[in-house]
């Protein structure tokens, strides 16, 4: 897509703004500014702009869209970060986040996009993710829209410990990779596999996602605590073995999870994003309507996860869902919630 305000600045920008913007005119601001930010974003990896700019616009988009959410996005942080959280907003004044640019609902080229379909030739459009960027584009005639991507694993603030293990073999391989890591002379090393298990390292998740893979590539037995659930790749381990499970258990969401995902990474996205963007919608609906059939899957599936014996699968329910239900404060949940859940359910102040 080209540049939805060519030779503008942010400062232009910003100049032009009424002090006091009606809600229509500032969805439609953040709509463009969003968009510039994506068309930068894909000139900037491409060397072709600066990211002093990008940085300029940015700070304007980020001003705005608190300001959308003073006005009535979702305060709760419901949705995919900034995005998802304005969405509320945009929507009332005639805007969807199609792929993660924002588009006109009022028919027509946009409305196309917003359906998988090209303004500028009809054909299908494709979902992508490429370093930094993720959108759609046409395989027919080249058309693209991109927006900002960032990997579950870089938003992963919670932090891992590496524990050495008893059993290192003083080896080169293993003596170099842990003389590194624990910032520590050879010797240091080896006092240290002989008092293991003995933490190596604290950290968030990509600096623990690095030193696992050297340590594992140099055979050196570790365990990580609490437990990592990414692969060698920094992708989620159990992201598609419990998307499906949620996709079988509640089939009704196989439109909206295809729509949700097909700009991140379709069956592999981060279960965190999948269960709270669409499952606890799905459940505050079913509560509101007094959905017992519903419902009553919901608890079972929520009493399997928590009973697994998976701690994956237990945080997941535990953050992504109990957590969640406690907030909407509608306690007729606790009708239909395993006994192992509803504990979890009393416990957790809200």
């Amino acid at each position: 897509m080209g540049d939805p305000l060519p030779g503008l600045t942010a400062q232009d920008f910003a100049d032009g703004l009424d002090d006091s913007l009606s809600d229509h005119d500032l969805a439609e601001a953040i709509a463009l500014i969003s968009n510039k930010v994506g068309h930068l974003m894909h000139l900037v990896e491409d060397g072709e702009a600066s990211g002093d700019e990008l940085d300029e616009w940015l700070v304007l988009e980020n001003k705005l869209c608190q300001e959308a959410l003073e006005r009535g996005g979702s305060i709760s942080g419901e949705g995919f970060g900034l995005m998802g959280m304005i969405a509320p907003f945009m929507e009332r004044n005639g805007y969807r986040d199609a792929h993660g640019w924002w588009v006109c609902d009022e028919g027509g080229a946009c409305q196309g996009v917003a359906d998988g379909i090209c303004p500028e030739c009809g054909a299908n459009l494709e979902g992508f993710v490429e370093g930094s960027c993720m959108g759609s584009r046409c395989p027919a005639c080249g058309w693209s829209v991109v927006t900002t991507y960032t990997p579950t694993i870089m938003e992963d603030e919670r932090e891992y410990a590496i524990i050495l293990m008893l059993g290192a073999t003083p080896v080169k391989e293993a003596l170099r990779a842990l003389s590194r890591i624990a910032m520590c002379n050879y010797i240091e090393v080896r006092r240290l596999m002989e008092g293991a298990p003995t933490t190596l390292f604290v950290g968030h998740a990509t600096e623990v996602l690095a030193y696992k893979n050297e340590l594992e590539d140099a055979s050196v037995p570790i365990e990580v605590q609490p437990d990592f659930p990414y692969d060698k790749d920094g992708k989620l381990k159990d992201a598609v073995r419990l998307n499906k499970l949620l996709l079988e258990t509640f089939p009704e969401l196989s439109k909206q999870f295809e729509e949700h995902t097909s700009w991140k990474d379709g069956m592999e996205t981060g279960c965190f994003v999948t269960y709270e963007d669409l499952l606890l919608p799905l459940a505050r609906h079913a509560l509101d309507d007094h959905d017992e059939t519903l419902l009553t899957r919901l608890g079972i599936f929520i009493e399997q996860l928590m009973t697994s014996g998976d701690a994956y699968a237990v945080n997941l329910a535990t953050v992504g869902l109990i957590e969640g239900l406690k907030a909407y404060g509608n306690p007729l949940i606790r009708s239909f919630l395993g006994p192992v859940s509803l504990k979890e359910f009393d416990l957790m102040a809200y």
